[in-house]
């Protein structure tokens, strides 16, 4: 059971290390006010919500750029590790 608990802290370690390297894109504020029920409510991030927005989409290309990368570098995550454990049945 030793040897089990060992590679899982060095998995998560090694993970963790990981993700402080990551380099996000600058998701900048832009408040936008609300008074909801008579509560000022504000909303750095609202300019978000705006799917079609060219700036909106080019913002989550970035960020599935940035997930995506450490996404690959997680071990066993790769093409061929999944293909070779389907074709050993795991």
């Amino acid at each position: 059971m030793k040897p089990l608990s060992i590679l899982f802290f060095l998995s998560f370690s090694l993970s963790t290390a990981l993700v402080s390297e990551l380099q996000y894109p600058e998701t900048p504020k832009r408040p936008v006010q609300n008074n909801y029920h008579g509560i000022e409510v504000v909303d750095d991030y609202r300019w978000l919500e705006d799917a079609s927005a060219p700036e909106v989409n080019h913002w989550s290309l970035a960020q599935n750029e940035t997930t995506q990368h450490y996404l690959e570098s997680l071990v066993g995550t790769d093409k061929n590790s999944r293909r070779s454990d389907i074709d050993h049945g795991k």
